[in-house]
């Protein structure tokens, strides 16, 4: 069974489609936020973006999704280039961009040799 899954990928700061120039890439912003909620379809943002707060609040303080689809890098239509995926194995995927077989993530599940028992990626 294939696991829905949104990803949406926030990198606050200056972002644009465009070839980034050598003095922005150098000058880039060090924070980056990476937002993954499984179970959430991609048309949840549009389809409640009523009942979300505004991209930016009277008080001066950022107003949730709609300020990161709206101020961040937003790709709604995302997708695994793996057969299956999993939970851990896709979070790793998409924070490293690289396969499975080669973050050392390949399973949700895996064989801690102190402990000789089985242990869940998120246990630690």
């Amino acid at each position: 069974m294939r696991t829905l899954a949104l990803v949406v990928v926030y990198l606050l700061g200056s972002v644009s489609g465009a070839a980034m120039s050598l003095k922005k890439f150098e000058n880039r912003s060090s924070l980056i936020v990476l937002v993954v909620i499984d179970q959430f379809r991609a048309d949840y943002l549009t389809r409640f973006q009523k009942q979300f707060l505004p991209a930016n609040l009277k008080n001066g303080q950022p107003g949730g999704f709609r300020f990161l689809t709206s101020q961040g890098a937003y790709f709604p239509f995302a997708e695994y280039d793996v057969f299956q995926s999993m939970t851990c194995p896709g979070h790793a995927m998409i924070a490293t961009g690289a396969h499975p077989y080669l973050n050392g993530i390949p399973l949700n599940e895996s064989y801690d040799q102190d402990k000789k028992d089985m242990l869940y990626c998120v246990e630690d």
